[in-house]
């Protein structure tokens, strides 16, 4: 009996192989060719092989241009390996600081990893986010250690010059490679069990030119009706013609729904179709059709692109109503997975709104961001209000994203909406009419932000509603939006410095009650950060340490690290160096044990806020350095000390110009919420940059200007942080009342002058041990003393002198060293 010809049978061609095994050579391959080349069956039918043979291989993808659904989905490539948790934990890394801790992360984890682990991602085509291909441009320059990344896409994946810099580590795989030359063709149809002649496989070439897709629906063509397409129909139209049309109308109907998911499992199948019998169908459908893939995961498939266009337009022709019932189904079955962001999306196409809201509510509105403030505009405006009206947690929820859009106008619209629902709703008892309003309280609370009494008069109305704590803030949300100061998000006009603390020490009791302790640690800070900035070092300790124990308690990093930024700032007074560093590894020991990378970028402000006073520019972080401020994972309310820390930089680095151009920007992001103390820094600083150029009058003005601001509170540290560049001007200041301020200015400007004398005479090329080594031997301390003064023994010390010697390049013999030493440093 003759055997019938089969189509579905994957086909490598020699080339495309010999390719294909160079991947573990490499650690990212890069797969690119149109629609319908083959890339997924290639890589997928290689890596099934792989898997064979004892590499680990992970899948994912792509089926929109969603940057987190991206994110979660790369998560889920290391599921069951020892950095899954950590990686699952973090947010998606878009800026230097947590590229790098990602990177740390998987280093660490395959340290020891002796199993290839190869992750193919495909389709990424769909995305267009810069900071997903700079992730992966990033792990592709790592080059791990038996770990392999294979990226498929119908676009070029790096730019020219990243495929310089990857260099070694990239293999590229393009359409030649994976397109099937006469010689293959034959071989092809050969193994498929079809015999054709030269002529008839040369006519099938030159249609085709190897493209597989076209090369797959010409030969079932072929087989059906005994002849290759020869017109100039599309390759859909082909599609449609030899795929669909033969198919029975229960087939053709089921891929129709099917074609609408990206993925689809046999049980999904059966509930979209309401009958068991899909499954059958199913299989018959995956054997029959080249189109339609199984997957490595149990029980998944997938239509390929061209196949899913086509059963799409099929879709778009079924009655509203039926097409209404299977999206609403399709978002159901999402939303049992407990997979929101699918669910929400169905659900909202279906115009099922009861559905999408219990969703959301269901969801408590995670799976909203900023790609949906149009589509949440969009639902307010088409759902029936009394839909709406019985779903007050979902207009909650709305509410709160709305802000976090910066939509307020159509926040304080569903606002009235949602209090005239709430009050209106019989079914509502008065505990949870309560609860619901204490909700809303705290959201309208947003509003007032920066006005600390302002916020809490909602928090207080709150309390006096709510049986229960707030779901609307506090859990794992950062307090403090990645600010490394209390006082600066607070202090908002001239004068009101002790108004700030006493009115922080009565509200956030208050607030923690509702939230649990979110931002425990608040108003000690704020006492402890006014103390400071007024020069009285000696009081900070005690509110400082109060603060540390309190935030501890709840576990509030963003609290423990102005914390520690503030104990920097002390120590930066009193010349301590090594404390400064001390302090500055712990914190990031801490957060990255804590996985709470956006704070890295927050740490990167301190050290660069530190590290420009002392004039230590090649210390400064490189993105804070270079101006990149917009790159960075920090949040909008704590964008202006960023700016401000900046403003620092320019001094340091003799920026000037620069710093003056940049006025009316500061000014503008200093004002958004009053930034007062930002204001107050930018004064002085333009002063300072003024000075420098040689305008006095300017420079004066400016100086005049943060006077006003900070003298009736007492805010010296500001002034004398940056006295190196405006020194000068104090004896211009003619007011005979401004006197004892000044002097205590100069007073803690002489402090910090001796810190920052040190670090500028220190060799760039010297550790902290080393420098210290230095001074004591300038000192002409002998090597005994020496060693007595820093802990180490005597060979410790001479090992360290040679060392410095080498540095310093100086030399002879050893006398004549230590005296040049001495005149150097002395």
């Amino acid at each position: 009996m003759k055997t019938r010809p089969h189509l579905n049978i994957t086909y490598l061609s020699e080339r495309l192989q010999e390719a294909l095994c160079d991947i573990f050579q490499y650690s990212v391959t890069t797969v690119t060719a149109p629609m319908g080349y083959g890339k997924t069956t290639a890589v997928s039918a290689f890596l099934k092989q792989a898997e064979n043979d004892g590499v680990s291989v992970r899948r994912q993808s792509i089926y929109g241009d969603s940057s987190a659904s991206f994110w979660k989905g790369f998560c889920r490539l290391f599921s069951g390996t020892a950095v899954y948790k950590e990686l699952a934990a973090l947010p998606f890394p878009t800026d230097e600081n947590s590229r790098a801790f990602f990177l740390e992360l998987l280093e660490q984890a395959f340290e020891k990893n002796d199993r290839p682990l190869c992750c193919f991602i495909d389709d990424l085509h769909l995305l267009t986010d810069p900071s997903v291909f700079a992730l992966l441009f990033a792990l592709g320059r790592l080059a791990l250690p038996e770990f392999h990344l294979i990226l498929a896409s119908r676009n070029p994946i790096f730019s020219p010059s990243e495929k310089l810099r990857l260099g070694k580590n990239l293999l590229e795989i393009d359409a030649v490679t994976l397109s099937l030359q006469p010689g293959e063709l034959k071989n092809y149809c050969s193994l498929c069990g079809l015999k054709l002649d030269a002529a008839s496989l040369s006519s099938l070439h030159q249609l085709t030119e190897g493209w597989f897709s076209c090369v797959y629906l010409n030969l079932t063509a072929y087989l059906a009706e005994g002849h290759f397409i020869e017109d100039s129909a599309s390759i859909y139209d082909m599609i449609f013609h030899i795929l669909l049309d033969p198919l029975p109308s229960d087939y053709r109907k089921l891929l129709t729904f099917l074609g609408l998911a990206d993925e689809f499992t046999g049980s999904q199948a059966v509930y979209l179709w309401k009958n068991d019998s899909a499954r059958e169908m199913l299989k018959n459908l995956t054997e029959n059709n080249a189109f339609i893939s199984r997957l490595p995961e149990p029980d998944t498939f997938r239509c390929h692109h061209m196949l899913k266009s086509c059963t799409r337009k099929m879709f778009n022709e079924l009655p509203i109503e039926e097409q209404n019932r299977c999206k609403a189904r399709m978002g159901t079955w999402y939303q049992s997975q407990g997979r929101y962001e699918e669910a929400i999306h169905w659900l909202s196409l279906s115009d099922n709104y009861e559905a999408l809201l219990n969703a959301v509510e269901e969801n408590r509105g995670y799976a909203l961001n900023i790609q949906h403030q149009e589509e949440v505009l969009r639902w307010l405006d088409e759902c029936p209000k009394a839909t709406l009206a019985r779903h007050s947690y979902a207009l909650l929820i709305f509410m709160r994203r709305l802000y976090t859009f910066r939509r307020i106008p159509e926040m304080l619209r569903l606002k009235d909406f949602f209090l005239q629902s709430v009050s209106e709703n019989p079914e509502l008892s008065e505990t949870e009419r309560g609860n619901l309003l204490g909700e809303c309280e705290v959201i309208l609370s947003f509003l007032s932000y920066n006005d600390i009494q302002g916020m809490s008069l909602h928090h207080r109305k709150a309390l006096t509603l709510m049986t229960e704590k707030t779901t609307s803030v506090g859990g794992s949300g950062s307090w403090t939006f990645g600010s490394p100061s209390v006082l600066a998000m607070y202090y908002r006009t001239p004068g009101s410095l002790d108004r700030v603390v006493a009115d922080m020490k009565e509200c956030m009791p208050c607030y923690y009650r509702l939230t649990g302790g979110h931002g425990s640690g608040a108003e000690d800070l704020t006492e402890a950060e006014s103390l400071f900035l007024q020069g009285n070092f000696a009081a900070v300790p005690l509110p400082l340490k109060r603060a540390e124990l309190a935030a501890l308690d709840k576990k509030q990093w963003g609290m423990l690290l102005c914390k520690d930024f503030l104990e920097m700032r002390l120590a930066l007074f009193a010349g301590d160096r090594e404390r400064i560093q001390e302090l500055m590894d712990e914190q990031k020991k801490t957060l990255k044990r804590e996985l709470q990378s956006m704070f890295l970028n927050t740490l990167d402000v301190c050290s660069a806020f530190l590290y420009a006073i002392l004039g230590c520019k090649n210390e400064i972080p490189e993105w804070i350095a270079s101006g990149r401020l917009d790159s960075a994972l920090v949040l909008h309310p704590a964008m202006p000390i960023l700016f401000m820390a900046y403003g620092e930089v320019l001094l340091a680095k003799g920026d000037y110009s620069r710093l003056i151009a940049m006025e009316a920007d500061l000014r503008r992001r200093f004002s958004i919420y009053p930034n007062l103390l930002c204001t107050l820094y930018l004064e002085i600083q333009l002063s300072g940059a003024f000075y420098q150029l040689g305008d006095n009058e300017k420079a004066l003005s400016h100086l005049q200007a943060a006077f006003t601001i900070g003298e009736e509170d007492r805010i010296a540290v500001p002034f004398a942080e940056n006295a190196a560049w405006i020194r000068p001007l104090f004896g211009q200041l003619l007011s005979p009342a401004s006197q004892p301020f000044i002097e205590e200015i100069l007073r803690l400007a002489d402090l910090l002058d001796e810190a920052r004398s040190d670090e500028l005479r220190r060799p760039a090329c010297l550790t902290d041990n080393e420098w210290k080594a230095v001074k004591l031997a300038a000192s002409r301390l002998s090597n005994r003393e020496i060693a007595l003064e820093m802990g180490f023994s005597e060979g410790t010390v001479k090992q360290y002198l040679n060392r410095i010697y080498g540095k310093l390049h100086l030399e002879g013999d050893a006398r004549n060293k230590r005296r040049r030493l001495e005149e150097l440093f002395k």
